[in-house]
């Protein structure tokens, strides 16, 4: 009888062990997936739109300036001017040139003369455009368009072929004839610290592409080795949705590692801003507290458990004193327990 007894007393933790452990997983394995497609939802629908948004507005601020300070520049009175004069006194553009540049925190200001075809710098007049030059074809690139302006990334040859990110401007005078090209420059380590500080600030990686999606700025981000999102494992899969929408989000793999991105198109940048996250990153919060309440529930079921054990022996003891009243003892007071454990089983 007492093996049989230890059976049923055994059956019994089992049973409860085992709907407290199934009941407590359940919960918490369904609560871990309605949290991932919440979590998920809401970082693809909101975060990252909202990062996207966010960096615009600071794109605003520090990589649109130069197409403002351009745009001045084309407008302003005294270049027309001067143009217009014969272009007679160098060192006053070349003045204005350096005060823009300095005034606006620029690394290069230059104007590009229609008439003469001088190339005037901050520091000085550089060289003469020829249209032979393969260099120079951008100026006249620039001069057939119908465009105000347009943002380049081009090497600066006026200063050690730095490679810059150029926003060159047209110039017309009063009654709408091209005068020449102006505007800003700045260099592109410049720009790749300013995405540096976004990601770091936003916790996102983020980068530039142009409308035939050429990786225009970047700043190390890893998996990210090409210069075109054609060719980059994962976003080659929805480049060419990514580049036809003005704004959305995707979902790919790289290096088997889900990844989660949303794009915004900046019109008066011409480029696409693609912020993209790693789905595990993303939930490695959440995932540390499934543990943890793993852990917690593992310690509340064994305090449960250990409770319930003495609970029984407590049981059997009280039987055992109430058959010893009633002359049983030895195996009688085991097959007294055993048959109350059955009857309550």
């Amino acid at each position: 009888m007492r093996p049989r007894g230890l059976s049923i007393r055994g059956r019994l933790v089992t049973v409860i062990a085992l709907l407290l452990t199934a009941g407590f997983l359940t919960t918490n394995l369904v609560s871990f997936r309605v949290s991932t497609q919440t979590l998920k939802a809401t970082i693809l629908e909101n975060e990252l739109p909202l990062t996207s948004s966010n960096i615009y507005s600071e794109i605003q601020a520090d990589l649109l300036r130069p197409v403002f300070v351009s745009s001045l520049m084309a407008h302003d009175t005294f270049l027309k001017d001067w143009v217009l004069a014969g272009e007679g006194d160098v060192e006053a553009v070349t003045r204005y040139l350096d005060e823009i540049r300095r005034r606006y925190g620029v690394f290069t200001s230059f104007f590009i003369s229609e008439t003469t075809r001088r190339y005037y710098h901050f520091s000085g007049v550089t060289q003469v455009v020829e249209a032979r030059d393969p260099a120079d074809v951008w100026f006249f690139r620039v001069r057939a368009m119908e465009e105000p302006y347009e943002i380049n990334i081009d090497y600066n040859q006026a200063q050690d072929d730095a490679i810059t990110v150029f926003v060159n401007y047209r110039v017309l005078d009063y009654d709408g004839n091209f005068l020449g090209v102006t505007g800003v420059g700045l260099a592109v380590d410049s720009v790749a610290n300013i995405i540096a500080r976004y990601g770091q600030t936003f916790g996102r990686n983020l980068f530039f592409v142009d409308r035939e999606g050429a990786v225009t700025v970047r700043a190390g981000q890893p998996g990210l080795d090409a210069d075109n999102i054609h060719d980059v494992e994962g976003l080659a899969a929805v480049a060419e949705r990514l580049l036809a929408s003005e704004q959305g989000f995707f979902e790919y793999e790289r290096a088997g590692e889900p990844m989660l991105a949303t794009t915004r198109f900046i019109p008066e940048l011409g480029w696409h801003v693609v912020v993209e996250q790693l789905e595990s990153e993303a939930f490695r919060g959440l995932w540390r507290s499934f543990l943890t309440n793993l852990a917690i529930g593992a310690g509340v079921i064994a305090l449960t458990m250990t409770a319930i054990i003495y609970a029984v022996h407590l049981y059997q003891r009280r039987l055992e004193h109430m058959a010893s009243h009633d002359g049983l003892t030895g195996i009688g007071n085991r097959a007294y327990f055993d048959m109350a454990l059955e009857q309550a089983l």
